[in-house]
């Protein structure tokens, strides 16, 4: 009898243990987070939008915001592999006065002004720019060149 209750005791250890083994593999690492700075004629690209397409075509797309130093930060993307575009189009050409009724100050002050880069870094189709991600954090710069 003592021999049956070791073997359920141990049984019971076991199923705790491997219970605890996977509630600790439970963390979300299939998602990145990533972060860089976009530089053009190497300076800061000072706002706008990096888009990331999948390049399978199937999955979501994701928009990351370009902020007024050129970096960016963007956490939750899958891992894969990404065809990369880059536009200033929707930064006005000359940075808004900070604060009033029309121009509120951006969060944490990120006045942006607009840097024109070449048209074939807005499509992922002609920037010719892909990401591979991974899970977890990584840095990834973006220099458009000269």
């Amino acid at each position: 009898m003592e021999r049956t209750a070791c073997r359920a005791g141990s049984a019971a250890a076991a199923a705790v243990g491997l219970a605890l083994l996977a509630l600790a593999g439970c963390g979300d690492n299939t998602k990145a987070s990533i972060t860089g700075k976009v530089t053009y004629n190497n300076a800061p690209v000072t706002g706008g939008q990096i888009t990331l397409t999948p390049a399978s075509g199937s999955g979501a797309t994701s928009y990351v915001y370009i902020k007024g130093d050129g970096t960016f930060l963007t956490n939750d993307i899958a891992p894969g592999q990404y065809k990369v575009a880059v536009s200033t189009d929707s930064v006005t050409e000359v940075a808004p006065p900070p604060g009033g009724k029309d121009y509120p100050v951006p969060q944490g002050g990120d006045v942006q002004k607009k840097v024109v880069i070449p048209d074939k870094f807005k499509s992922a189709a002609t920037s010719n720019i892909t990401w591979t991600v991974k899970p977890g954090k990584q840095d990834i710069p973006v220099d458009l060149g000269q």
